[in-house]
């Protein structure tokens, strides 16, 4: 699935790696932030969207 996004980059906190995420629970935050609605700070996403975008199952997300 491509997401189309109104620039190339956009910024990821490096607190994020101090968390011990998982590389998928990393790749559905980036996700989720690419979604997201810069101006309401909102993200909709169904699970079976996020999975399908990080290669999970429905029930992983």
């Amino acid at each position: 699935m491509i997401v189309q996004n109104s620039g190339l980059f956009f910024p990821v906190p490096k607190s994020l790696f101090y968390f011990n995420l998982d590389a998928c629970e990393i790749a559905t935050y980036v996700y989720l932030k690419l979604l997201e609605d810069r101006k309401k700070y909102v993200c909709w996403p169904s699970y079976r969207t996020i999975g399908d975008a990080i290669g999970r199952s429905r029930k992983f997300v």
